[in-house]
């Protein structure tokens, strides 16, 4: 039983793992919680570390089995619940809370009990502060650019730009991003605008997910600071400010 478990942690761990790869915004904190589970990949494949330090006790092998179950509905909530991802987060908490508190039940009264129960509504509550930094599985941007000029007969942008001058950013601006997303599934996105990390302004859209190539999505600014020298970013984000994207420019008084 103890190998067939280890079996399901390797297979969902290692389909979830390219997912999570793909979806990753290495600039953010997302890349932390990726690396994470490349080391949950590593103890699940490693015999000697998976049997010597999750298996023997009870409580660690249900709070492991816990954060696979929570990867694993990750995944399958969008596609399979046509769930958005901030509500699709939410079931894979609860169901890998559900999950690891089973390892919990037969422990005696005490210290020990309270403490490690204390740890696992903890580890709940962190993943639920830090889900920004958690890709969500099933969302990634498949190509964008920033450019002044947009085909909005094709859909499709004019010369990539990285730097502009206050006169050319007057213009006005298009961020336009490539939204990859499960077949069926509709989301809310928002493209956030941030000037030197400070968010400048927040646009909703919609995607609909099923295209290969990706959702096609673009949002026009002409209005900007007084002084706009400096970096801007535009980043897709879902509700639950998970990262989909991220593109940059950067406006300097001379060319």
């Amino acid at each position: 039983a103890r190998y067939a478990t280890q079996a399901v942690h390797q297979e969902t761990l290692f389909f979830g793992l390219p997912f999570l790869l793909r979806a990753t915004d290495w600039g953010s904190g997302q890349a932390l919680f990726t690396g994470a589970v490349a080391l949950l990949c590593l103890i699940s494949l490693i015999d000697p570390v998976y049997f010597r330090y999750v298996c023997p006790r009870r409580w660690r092998f249900y709070a492991f089995h816990g954060l696979v179950a929570f990867l694993a509905m990750q995944a399958f909530a969008p596609v399979v619940f046509r769930l958005d991802t901030e509500t699709g987060y939410v079931l894979a908490l609860a169901t890998g809370f559900v999950v690891a508190a089973q390892g919990f039940v037969r422990l005696r009264w005490g210290w020990r009990r309270w403490g490690r129960l204390s740890l696992l509504a903890g580890a709940v509550a962190a993943l639920w502060a830090i889900q920004p930094w958690v890709p969500p599985l099933t969302l990634w941007m498949t190509r964008g650019a920033i450019s002044q000029s947009f085909d909005r007969e094709h859909l499709q942008p004019g010369p990539v730009v990285v730097v502009l001058t206050p006169a050319e950013l007057r213009r006005g601006v298009y961020a336009f991003m490539a939204l990859r997303a499960p077949l069926g599934l509709k989301e809310p996105v928002f493209h956030v605008w941030r000037h030197d990390g400070v968010e400048f302004e927040r646009i909703p859209i919609g995607i609909t997910g099923g295209r290969e190539a990706g959702y096609r999505t673009w949002t026009y600014k002409q209005a900007f600071d007084a002084q706009p020298l400096g970096q801007w970013s535009v980043t897709a984000e879902t509700r639950g400010g998970q990262r989909l994207g991220r593109l940059g420019f950067e406006v300097r008084a001379a060319p």
